[in-house]
């Protein structure tokens, strides 16, 4: 708490000031971190078809090719729309129709984690140097990532994860399973656990693929 007492002279009226400029100087560089922190730029729009926006702390903001995509903020797409997001030289993300998807945290081509709130995603890191470790959380459970091309979203009545390369661990109501290559794993609804991995029909892979394409 600041405590001003009366000005007796010259030095005490300087000494006032001195205390009210860096006072200033203070909130003005806690208040630029602080808007610093919840806009970082973690990646930019590739592709659009349709509407897409983001929103954060109550403001809406329209995307378009070459928009900025910020750390905290859900990114939404309207119905029949599609949306390609580059988070670095490596890492590429796709929604599909009525999708929305927050970065909580995010190290370009290295890792992140991130909440799948609705609709349907694929995630696709090529393979590098440095292995890309992260986490996506829905209300159906956490699939962990280490470097990989995945699909998740809805799929025939379920929450299901779709496995192009590498794996996936998927953990739900206590059960963990790894999902390998071409390989994909249902839940039936929230609470439940994740079925074995088995490899799915062509015809259900090409569903997956055409809801983000």
């Amino acid at each position: 708490m600041l405590s001003l007492r009366p000005l007796r002279g010259n030095s005490d009226r300087i000494d006032r000031r001195k205390v009210l400029r860096l006072t200033g100087c203070s909130l003005v560089a806690f208040w630029t971190t602080g808007q610093a922190a919840t806009s970082e730029i973690v990646g930019e729009v590739a592709f659009l078809q349709g509407e897409a926006s983001t929103e954060a702390e109550g403001k809406r903001r329209a995307l378009s090719v070459g928009g900025e995509i910020r750390l905290n903020e859900v990114v939404s797409t309207a119905g029949n729309s599609r949306l390609a997001l580059r988070l670095g030289r490596r890492t590429n993300l796709r929604l599909g129709a009525n999708t929305r998807l927050r970065i909580d945290r995010y190290i370009v081509d290295a890792g992140g984690d991130f909440e799948l709130l609705d609709g349907v995603i694929m995630f696709d890191h090529t393979s590098g140097e440095t292995p890309f470790n992260g986490t996506f959380r829905s209300l159906y459970g956490l699939i962990a990532v280490r470097g990989t091309r995945f699909y998740a979203g809805p799929s025939r009545g379920t929450f299901a994860v779709l496995v192009g390369s590498g794996r996936v661990e998927l953990t739900a109501a206590g059960r963990t399973v790894i999902v390998g290559p071409q390989e994909g794993s249902d839940i039936a609804r929230p609470g439940d656990p994740p079925s074995k991995p088995a490899r799915w029909k062509h015809a259900r892979v090409l569903e997956m693929l055409r809801s983000v394409k």
